[in-house]
């Protein structure tokens, strides 16, 4: 100890030690005193006491900018470089100024350098305190202090936290600019992760750590945490349960009601004449579906465009529309067990899928044995009974199974390993699916579900061509009518006429459109699944697509009603709208002007994009808008009140379709006169509801026209007749005129019948 060490010290030898030490003689013990040599300095003495001189030592000169070229340097520091250069730890201390060596490239050479191979300029990162520089990466990092940082909106996974805590380390040590540095975290020897874009920005919160936002966690904070439910594109916090039940409750009232009217109007009497409610019905809605359908498909499949607000909210609500129940109203958040995965999700559509078919085919055989043991029945009445409750059930069927095709076409491309998105650490590699990030691309029990997903896939491919094998064969069977004179005779099957929805509203040469509009589907919602979905390009790809497919459908005009032609096509464009504006929203917000007003830009951005999306269901409800104020205002010239005219001002529909035969007798047409509407309901119109009520003939009825098509219905019903006999038909008269039959078997007549064997 110093006390120790004065003891039989003179006090003139330790004013001569103090001497020494404070000329630069510190190397040494209490015995002698030597000056301090090249690359080292010592500092001048806080008090000339032979106590502090006893303590002082020579210091080398550390690493960075600092030399010493002479022996027995008294300062507070050692010589600094030039600006822009450096020692480097393997040649420290420095002991002459060519010791210092040029800093590497990507530092700030006009300063000096420091305790490190100087500073770095932006845009550039370091692993080691004296290595050498690197640009920093254009996407996913900022580079700040000289090392790296994750970026807000990305996520990075590290191969163990034993390597983040040393880059961490590092950082921090970084931040040091004077000597205290700590020596043993002057570098960082492994490798960074891969940063990647989170779908959802404001899920993914940077930094090292790569933590995610409340409610969202794995893998690019996809998966939803407990107590969070996924809706569309983001984790919601799950709703009250008596929230989940009113939605459950709402969405079953809304189906209940769909079938109900579907019930009601095929019990209502059917005219040759005009267009089935039924069919004017479900021709309108399929447009409207087939609109958010796609809607919906294009905002879940291009997760990486910043869609508006307002589209996004669209396409949230849209998922009603596709009848997607574990989507909208989130049952796991009533029982949490039942949380799904992406191949639960598919297990449940194909569930519904078969449980709908199942339930048809058991109401046919329960309806079919309850009239069996009627007593009273007689096999006319029951054929006919079943006939019609047989061609109710295909059209329910095949309509659910049309409007949930795309979402289940969807779950089942979702879940083959084409789908899956291959994330990397730093040292190894795993693949996830991009519909659900908590399953892995791997292992037995991945492989066993990805064999039942092949084998569903079938289904994508099978439904389409099983419906167009039968459009097909009844359009054979058409002109095969046709070549023999037999154009109104045509007997359809209930199979073909539970169909009817799927043609009848286009023209006789457009039979096939709606298959068509399938693959329109299909491209636009599940081919981008096939091919990615992150670029510029397949945002532009696909908006090419349905620009083409509007372009195809304004030159080929193959919906018979004018209205339905224009709900089409306008439809068709929104669609290329919100696709383009996709292709906008891809461009870098740095790269908009600075001139322009972010807030009123983003404002007129979503009233653009609601005003277009809502255009389409405007339309519809505009035209019914309109019939509606033109009987109020016919009930107004007579007002009287019955039931029939109530009923009749508010199911107006009957009226919408008034213009079908009129365009399709002006386009084109390949001579088959055959009415496409098969069952449904004619809606009393406005002026034969105030005609009943008010008691005198509002116009005049053509009894020479009436008699005209009476006769004509007369020899149809005889060719019938004859046909079944085993009677010759050929010489029966050619129609010219509109067909009497509307695809149904005369035996389900029977009204008919009577008057033709009463002739």
């Amino acid at each position: 100890s110093p006390q120790h060490a004065t003891e039989g010290v003179s006090a003139d030898q330790k004013a001569l030690f103090v001497a020494l030490t404070e000329a630069g003689f510190a190397d040494g013990n209490q015995t002698y005193r030597a000056p301090c040599p090249t690359g080292t300095f010592v500092p001048h003495l806080k008090n000339f006491q032979y106590g502090t001189a006893m303590m002082a030592k020579c210091i080398p000169c550390p690493p960075g900018g600092f030399y010493s070229d002479s022996v027995a340097t008294v300062a507070e520091e050692c010589l600094r470089c030039n600006l822009g250069t450096y020692v480097p730890p393997e040649n420290a201390p420095g002991k002459k100024v060519l010791d210092c060596e040029v800093c590497p490239t990507g530092t700030r050479t006009n300063l000096h350098s420091g305790h490190r191979a100087c500073k770095c300029i932006k845009g550039f990162h370091r692993n080691d305190r004296f290595g050498p520089y690197e640009s920093c990466p254009s996407k996913g990092l900022d580079c700040l202090n000289e090392s790296v940082s994750l970026k807000k909106g990305y996520y990075w996974q590290w191969n163990s936290q034993m390597n983040r805590r040393a880059y961490e380390a590092f950082a921090k040590n970084l931040k040091i600019e004077n000597d205290t540095y700590f020596r043993n975290s002057t570098s960082y020897n492994g490798t960074l992760p891969i940063p990647y874009q989170c779908p959802q920005v404001a899920a993914c919160l940077g930094g090292l750590e790569s933590k995610c936002a409340k409610g969202y966690t794995g893998p690019l904070c996809e998966v939803c945490e407990d107590g969070f439910y996924k809706r569309v594109l983001s984790c919601k916090s799950c709703p009250s349960s008596t929230w989940v039940i009113v939605q459950l409750c709402l969405l079953g009232g809304g189906v209940v009601l769909l079938i109900g009217i579907l019930i009601w109007s095929g019990r209502r009497e059917k005219s040759k004449e005009k267009r089935p409610l039924v069919d004017i019905l479900l021709a309108r809605l399929k447009i409207v579906i087939g609109f958010y359908q796609v809607t919906s498909g294009i905002v879940e499949a291009f997760v990486y465009v910043k869609w508006p607000s307002s589209l996004s909210m669209i396409g949230d609500y849209a998922e009603v529309v596709q009848l997607n129940v574990l989507q909208f109203v989130p049952l796991h958040c009533l029982f949490p067990s039942w949380k799904q995965n992406a191949f639960s999700k598919m297990y449940v559509i194909f569930g519904s899928n078969f449980c709908v078919m199942f339930l048809a085919f058991s109401c046919y055989w329960i309806k079919k044995l309850f009239l069996l043991r009627k007593p009273t029945s007689e096999s006319l009445e029951v054929k006919d009974s079943l006939s019609a409750t047989k061609e109710f059930l295909y059209r329910n069927v095949f309509l659910y199974l049309f409007i949930t095709y795309p979402s289940t076409s969807s779950a089942i491309l979702r879940t083959l390993p084409v789908a899956c998105h291959k994330l990397c650490t730093e040292m190894s590699c795993k693949f996830y699916l991009k519909a659900d990030y908590s399953v892995e691309c791997e292992g037995e029990k991945y492989e066993f579900f990805t064999l039942f997903a092949f084998v569903a896939s079938s289904y994508i491919v099978l439904l389409p061509a099983l419906i167009f094998v039968a459009l097909w064969r009844r359009r054979r069977k058409q002109v095969l009518a046709v070549e023999n004179g037999e154009e109104g005779s045509i007997d359809e099957s209930e199979l073909i006429s539970g169909m009817s929805f799927l043609y009848e509203n286009y023209n006789d040469d457009a039979w096939y459109w709606e298959l068509v509009e399938v693959i329109r589907k299909l491209v636009l919602t599940c081919g981008i699944i096939l091919i990615g979905r992150e670029s510029r390009a397949y945002v532009g790809l696909a908006s090419i697509c349905s620009g083409l497919f509007a372009i195809v459908y304004a030159f080929r005009k193959p919906i018979r009603d004018e209205f339905e032609d224009k709900l089409q096509l306008t439809s068709l464009l929104v669609i290329f709208l919100n696709l383009g504006i996709g292709v906008i929203l891809k461009i870098p917000k740095e790269s908009v002007p600075s001139d322009v007003d972010q807030h009123v830009d983003s404002l007129l951005v979503n009233i653009l994009v609601v005003g277009a999306n809502i255009l389409v269901i405007l339309l519809v409800v505009g035209r019914y808008l309109a019939v509606l104020l033109h009987n109020f205002m016919m009930w107004r010239k007579n007002p009287q009140c019955s039931a029939t005219c109530c009923i009749t001002m508010l199911l107006s529909l009957n009226d919408l379709g008034s213009g079908v035969n009129s365009v399709a007798a002006g386009g084109k047409s390949s001579g088959l006169k055959l009415q496409l509407g098969v069952g449904g309901v004619d809606m009393p119109s406005m002026r034969a509801a105030v005609s009943d009520n008010v008691g005198f003939e509002i116009e005049e009825v053509d009894e020479e026209a009436e008699n005209r098509n009476k006769g004509k219905i007369i020899k149809a019903v005889h060719r019938f007749m004859s046909k079944d006999e085993g009677g010759d038909t050929g010489t029966e008269t050619k129609h010219t005129d509109s067909p009497v039959s509307d695809g149904r078997r005369f035996n389900r007549f029977p009204s008919i019948k009577s008057q033709v064997l009463q002739s």
